[in-house]
């Protein structure tokens, strides 16, 4: 429910009430294109759950509005998300009758902990499993074109570093 209401960012990408509703809708549906086409052993429940909870923080970090919260300052969204995915998948035999495994909590934690994909993009680790690429790419394929949308043609974009044409 509050995914509908709050916004991605304070500016720069899905930065409109429902833009992370949309961001996290968005990076779900290329999910869906991109994972028939991947040679790989990819475990696609790892991506999803990283996906639903990569910018959950960002309902604390931010009002409906968009201005900055409290917890924008001290602890920031991919930490919030982090805790609280890792909460649940460790209560989930108490929640929903089903255990989850330690390890695997690790590296579904670790994808959203790596959706940055750098550390100077604030990612607190970079991305060591496919999952994590995965999640980290499609996250900054949906934030740079809703970027690219959002400017006006000739304009420069700042985050992207160049002017864009449309």
């Amino acid at each position: 429910e509050p995914y509908s209401k709050y916004p991605a960012a304070t500016s720069v990408h899905h930065a409109f009430p429902g833009g992370l509703l949309n961001h996290t809708f968005q990076m779900l549906n290329m999910l869906d294109g991109l994972y028939p086409t991947l040679p790989y052993a990819i475990k696609i429940e790892r991506c999803i759950l990283a996906i639903l909870f990569h910018d959950y923080g960002k309902v604390y970090e931010y009002s409906k509005d968009g201005e900055p919260q409290e917890a924008m300052y001290l602890m920031g969204h991919i930490y919030i998300s982090a805790h609280t995915l890792q909460n649940t998948l460790e209560n989930a035999e108490k929640l929903y009758g089903a255990a989850v495994d330690r390890k695997e909590i690790s590296r579904i934690v670790h994808c959203v902990l790596a959706h940055h994909g750098e550390k100077d993009y604030g990612s607190p680790v970079v991305p060591c499993m496919q999952e994590a690429v995965i999640v980290n790419l499609l996250d900054n394929l949906s934030a740079k074109t809703d970027t690219i949308e959002g400017a006006g043609d000739m304009e420069m974009c700042g985050p992207l570093g160049t002017h864009i044409i449309k």
